[in-house]
């Protein structure tokens, strides 16, 4: 199987695992299908407006007259007049383990790279790895990624809202439905507070 092909599938049952979820969660708490969209869609400018900002306030980005790392903009350049992109930003992270990562939207896009990573690839490896970082760049993965990904990170968000609420209504109890809500509230957000399967989880 290819690679598109085993990303059309990954992407399409995703969906419809999060279609699951929110038409679960729509007929828990009696929420019109447009409000919940409406929010969805604020949720999702949200990231895609501040994502890159917060992921580049946790990185460091690297000068071009930086003597240690400076050359990885010619690498970047290079790359980036090949793909027929934009140069991105190029940014060292402080992590402990060897990874690259693109991210960014319309207005900030970057391209960064761990030390550990930098310490152990020879400068070939390198450009193969910029190059793979520079292509979510150029097929828009990051905007993907983030669309994907809203629902997942939504649920991260609620599920201690979830268990809150649902112990919460236990004290506000007047229908049979209150009673069936405040006690499924609580095991639903212990259900998602489970480690999410790699399918669902944001990122290629």
């Amino acid at each position: 199987m290819g690679l598109r092909a085993s990303m059309i599938i990954s992407a399409s049952l995703t969906i419809l695992a999060e279609a699951f979820v929110v038409l679960l969660i729509l007929s828990l708490i009696r929420l019109p299908l447009i409000d919940f969209l409406f929010i969805l869609g604020l949720f999702w400018l949200f990231q895609w407006l501040v994502g890159p900002i917060l992921i580049a306030r946790n990185c460091r980005e690297i000068p071009l007259g930086d003597e240690a790392y400076g050359w990885l903009h010619q690498v970047v350049d290079v790359l980036s007049r090949k793909a027929g992109i934009q140069k991105p930003k190029v940014y060292l992270s402080d992590e402990r383990f060897p990874n690259a990562f693109a991210f960014g939207n319309a207005f900030k896009r970057g391209i960064a790279f761990t030390t550990p990573l930098l310490q152990i690839l020879t400068p070939e490896e390198l450009m193969a790895v910029a190059g793979h970082e520079l292509g979510h760049l150029r097929h828009y993965d990051t905007e993907v990624g983030t669309t994907l990904g809203l629902i997942p990170n939504l649920l991260n968000w609620v599920d201690s809202s979830m268990i809150a609420v649902g112990s919460t209504w236990l004290g506000l109890i007047v229908t049979d439905f209150d009673l069936a809500l405040a006690f499924t509230l609580p095991i639903l957000g212990w259900i998602i507070k489970f480690p999410k399967p790699r399918l669902l989880r944001r990122g290629f």
